[in-house]
């Protein structure tokens, strides 16, 4: 998200990111808050903002009622999914095309709540953002039954700040790895 709003502030639109759970990510660019303190002064963003920009399934209020405050006050809404909140365990595993025994569903929201967000964003949101054609396939169905696109943003990633290395394997090429954002003890 602070990649994003960086980007975004670096073209001249102001953009500003919240952080209003734990995390240990300790993102740039984003203002650490309570979900009570960013509900308090909300009345304030839904008069100085155009779009409102979610991540992870998420809103600031545990009954989603901010993304129907921000959608009656005529103001443009993206939901950014991210991986557990639209993964859904009916299909993560063995889908159309693909198997993948390797998938760890343990952070993973019950499938029919993941259906019950997905059918609401589909509807109040203006469009939504996937980092990936895995997470494209459980979304789409639901965005486009309501018109609305769904685009694939990968992961954004600054490589200014990662060190440069030679390749290490026999072969020469690179060797990559995604760490997981699910701690493992």
């Amino acid at each position: 998200m602070g990649l994003i709003c960086d980007h975004l502030q670096r073209k001249g639109i102001h953009a500003i990111g919240f952080n209003y759970f734990d995390s240990y990510f300790d993102y740039d660019g984003v203002m650490a808050t309570e979900a009570y303190e960013l509900v308090k002064a909300f009345d304030h963003y839904l008069e100085s903002y155009d779009l409102f920009h979610y991540h992870h399934g998420l809103s600031a209020l545990t009954d989603n009622q901010d993304l129907l405050m921000v959608r009656n006050a005529g103001k443009k809404l993206i939901m950014h999914h991210r991986g557990n909140d639209v993964r859904a365990r009916s299909r993560a595993k063995k889908g159309p095309g693909y198997t993948n025994p390797y998938v760890d569903l343990s952070g993973c929201l019950p499938d029919d709540q993941i259906h019950k967000n997905l059918k609401l964003f589909a509807k109040v949101c203006d469009a939504a953002i996937v980092q990936d054609y895995e997470l494209y396939g459980y979304v789409i169905d639901y965005y486009r039954k309501e018109g609305k696109p769904v685009h694939v943003l990968p992961r954004l990633v600054d490589f200014n700040r990662l060190p440069a290395s030679q390749p290490r394997s026999s072969n020469g090429n690179p060797v990559i790895i995604h760490a997981p954002t699910q701690l493992v003890v």
